[in-house]
């Protein structure tokens, strides 16, 4: 009975010592009094697993409470790390940002890119519709083509597969590259760039992963975007080429960022949970935030933003 009581002790002292860190570190980020890079013990975190591997051996009762006790605060400094921070979560963190900050259309290694996947242009097709089953990977949107649909990869995949579930007149793609392959080894390094035509509004479906997404919409004619996310990295910039855009964004713990042009009317509606948002520029009405020409802009986007521990920013350029 004696071990079971230490055990339930050393339990004990992990979660009562992960709760107090975990709400210090927040309350301080709430107090902007933290403002530590934290990035890098994202890759230490099999440490995590060895020290709390070692805090439930048969070990001396005070060894195993330090043990438990440094477990607990790795821990809480780790999601403190997902929250505060630009980041992008795997088993591995294996995925980095892969495209360069000079706007060039593709990486520095980009003789190892290749189109992989086009749907050519149609003069009937009137409207568009995407369906991208991401998984895990980089990707970027941002140059136009004068395809309706192109797909660059970083190397040639099995798992890429496009089709056509609509009509000539009202395209819907199938972009699916998650299929049969979760444990494959090579999906976490998965990077591609897609380019859309601009000549017909779109409407996007994106389910993702712990992925890092980077996509400039700004030159396309957008009606409804959603985003079904897990992990991951987003940034998003939209134009004002259409007259009404919708964006629905449903994530578990993510860092958001949104760029909406200063011309545009917005309104934002928020579900957020424990996320932090920062909505600089809209005025507020409980969960509500809009733009001062909310009633008087001739563009307007509607956004519905939900989150569990996640980081939302939405600015205006």
């Amino acid at each position: 009975m004696k071990f079971d009581k230490d055990k339930i002790k050393t339990s004990s002292v992990f979660w009562g010592v992960f709760l107090i860190f975990l709400g210090l570190f927040f309350l301080l980020s709430e107090l902007s009094l933290w403002n530590y890079d934290l990035s890098i013990i994202q890759y230490f975190w099999p440490l995590l697993l060895v020290i709390w591997g070692i805090s439930i051996l048969k070990i001396p009762g005070l060894a195993k409470k330090i043990l438990a006790s440094i477990a607990a605060i790795l821990l809480a400094l780790f999601i403190m790390s997902l929250v505060t921070h630009h980041w992008c979560c795997n088993v591995n963190h294996s995925i980095v940002s892969i495209f360069d900050d000079d706007g060039s259309n593709l990486p520095e290694d980009s003789i190892k890119y290749e189109r992989v996947l086009n749907y050519p242009y149609d003069t009937l097709s009137k409207t568009a519709t995407l369906n991208f089953d991401a998984g895990a990977g980089s990707f970027k949107i941002k140059d136009t083509c004068s395809d309706i649909l192109d797909v660059y990869s970083y190397r040639k995949l099995g798992d890429f597969e496009l089709s056509n579930s609509g009509t000539r007149e009202n395209v819907v793609l199938n972009l699916d590259m998650n299929i049969d392959k979760f444990w494959k080894k090579n999906k976490m390094k998965r990077k591609a760039e897609i380019r859309f035509s601009s000549t017909i509004p779109w409407e996007l479906n994106f389910t993702i992963g712990a992925s890092n997404f980077d996509c400039d919409f700004s030159k396309y004619k957008i009606k409804n975007l959603n985003i079904d996310g897990g992990a991951s990295n987003i940034e998003i910039k939209l134009g004002d080429l259409y007259d009404t855009t919708n964006v629905n964004i449903e994530v578990g713990a993510s860092n958001i960022e949104i760029n909406i042009p200063s011309t545009s009317a917005c309104q934002i509606i928020t579900s957020t949970g424990l996320s932090k948002k920062d909505f600089n520029g809209f005025k507020r009405s409980e969960d509500i935030y809009t733009t001062e020409n909310y009633y008087t802009g001739k563009k307007k986007i509607f956004m519905k933003l939900s989150g569990g521990v996640s980081s939302f920013e939405v600015k205006r350029y």
